[in-house]
């Protein structure tokens, strides 16, 4: 059971203390991030930004449970994640975050809904509780139309819809979303932001949108 729990500001869903990452090539140590101090609020929509290098990915994959620092804390709703083992942080992902790549990662012979039930293969929730998930999560992107086409089918555009529904489906804490827009032109890049910030209005997806 994890039980590394903290009092904190009810309101905050991320908080990192003094966080650093060191790795190591050979004998020479990098520092791909140095004493990151950093509170995000529930509702906040976050951009990280900074040129290559900076160590904007190395902060994603902390804030995303998929490394942890060499130092410093990261609290994620309230929950220490520092001091997480393996299979504790995997059980954390699968609950709190939702992430969207900038490459879809759909799998190509599988349907809308196919593609938005892989996060819930494994859950333990009765089929109707998992099936009316799934298909709130496609209707909040606007895809109930296309829930049998195949990925294959569908457009840069609908793809990045589906890796979305797919990244709510679980409800959970925060989104994040690695250049969610990076292969799309710019007026279906402006099309995914504005759902975005359409799901951000929604009363149970209000504190759930952290971007990078």
């Amino acid at each position: 059971m994890i039980d590394n729990m903290i009092k904190n500001n009810k309101d905050t869903i991320i908080k990192t203390a003094d966080i650093t990452k060191v790795y190591r090539l050979g004998n020479i140590k990098v520092n791909a991030l140095r004493g990151v101090n950093l509170e995000i609020r529930r509702g906040e929509f976050v951009a990280v930004m900074g040129p290559s290098g900076s160590g904007k990915s190395t902060l994603m994959n902390i804030i995303g449970c998929l490394d942890v620092p060499t130092s410093g804390q990261y609290y994620l709703n309230n929950i220490d994640i520092s001091k997480l083992n393996d299979n504790q942080l995997a059980a954390i992902r699968n609950k709190e975050v939702g992430f969207v790549f900038q490459t879809f990662n759909l799998l190509s012979r599988s349907n809308v809904y196919g593609n938005v039930e892989l996060p819930m293969i494994y859950s333990t929730e009765r089929i109707k509780n998992k099936k009316k998930k799934i298909l709130d999560a496609i209707e909040s992107v606007g895809l109930t139309g296309w829930i049998k086409h195949r990925s294959s089918e569908l457009s840069g555009g609908e793809k990045q819809r589906v890796a979305i529904a797919r990244a709510l489906v679980n409800q959970p804490s925060i989104i994040l979303a690695d250049e969610p827009t990076g292969n799309l032109d710019s007026v279906t890049g402006e099309g995914i932001i504005a759902i975005f910030q359409k799901l951000k209005q929604m009363p149970k997806l209000e504190d759930k949108l952290t971007a990078n």
